[in-house]
């Protein structure tokens, strides 16, 4: 069996292809592992537990467990059943903080 990691190929250095965006690609790959044949529980798992087994982290991270670590992303829509539904982030979970959408389409402040 061959075990699929969303973004694995990427390396320490990420070049962007025909300019785009990490955010998007990430979404555009996970829909390609759709139309190759993969469920969208499948796909989903391919940017969760499947690349904690193979890095030896599935008992910290992966699933939402108790005493797991995890970010959560909340959708406007079912990527269960429409894998393109990832594309409408609502809000994201993380370090125990609520980032709404414009928060998380702000520009990063600049240190002078």
């Amino acid at each position: 069996m061959i075990s699929i990691q969303r973004g694995s190929q990427c390396g320490p250095f990420c070049f962007v292809e025909d300019a785009v965006a990490l955010g998007l690609s990430f979404q555009v790959e996970l829909e390609l592992y759709e139309e190759a044949g993969l469920t969208p529980f499948q796909v989903l798992q391919s940017a969760t537990i499947w690349p904690a087994e193979r890095l030896g982290l599935e008992s910290h991270l992966g699933t939402l467990v108790v005493g797991k670590l995890a970010d959560i992303v909340v959708f406007d829509g079912d990527p269960l059943a429409r894998i393109k539904d990832i594309r409408h982030i609502t809000a994201v979970i993380s370090n125990v903080r609520y980032i709404t959408r414009d928060e998380l389409l702000k520009p990063p402040a600049r240190d002078n």
